[in-house]
């Protein structure tokens, strides 16, 4: 290729000429790891409902990159066990441009002994606030019409069925990015949540 035919456009180039735009990422990538931080702290100072040590005795960890839907992210896992054939992890995520989530995973046995009751009557007490996934990508972080559906609809027999069926289990909370201000507080609140449903 004809390196002359390489052109950047306008807004490419104003963008490639402003140093302070990547500054001003670093700065707030590095604001998420500090909440995060002070979360992995709270989390582990948590008494969990019916988990082993097993699995709350594995350190959190948080981790980043740039390109989920081709985007930076910043992860915190804790608990966090994962193997080939299960998983218990909760999962608190920052999305460039999108929001924060918290996620409860479930796979294999942990899946089989808590399926059950974390869906069962009104568990989670604003169920039509949290999103529930059966199908998909495993590892999709973010709801779309195809994979996720509002937890307060999984009421039925048949749903509940489903469920049984699925090879995991996961179960989301979605925060804006523009309620910064208050995302630690509410992640802590649905991290609690979480432990709540699983007692």
């Amino acid at each position: 290729m004809n390196p002359a035919k390489i052109q950047f456009s306008e807004d490419e180039l104003q963008l490639v000429s402003n140093a302070n735009f990547i500054l001003t990422k670093n700065r707030i990538i590095q604001k998420v790891y500090g909440l995060f931080g002070t979360l992995a702290s709270d989390y582990r100072d948590r008494r969990f409902n019916n988990i082993s040590s097993q699995v709350t005795g594995i350190a959190p960890k948080i981790s980043r990159g740039e390109q989920y839907g081709g985007l930076p992210y910043v992860m915190l896992d804790y608990p966090r066990y994962f193997t080939k054939e299960d998983i218990f992890a909760i999962r608190t995520m920052f999305w460039w441009g999108n929001h924060f989530s918290i996620t409860l995973h479930l796979k294999g046995s942990f899946k089989s002994q808590l399926e059950d009751k974390i869906t069962e009557g009104d568990r989670f007490p604003d169920r039509e606030k949290w999103h529930i996934q059966l199908s998909g990508d495993e590892w999709q972080h973010h709801p779309t019409a195809d994979s996720h559906s509002l937890l307060a609809d999984f009421r039925s027999k048949e749903e509940k069925e489903n469920i049984k069926k699925s090879g995991f289990l996961k179960i989301s909370y979605y925060i804006p990015i523009n309620e910064w201000n208050n995302a630690g507080k509410e992640l802590q609140e649905k991290f609690d949540s979480i432990n709540k449903a699983l007692g």
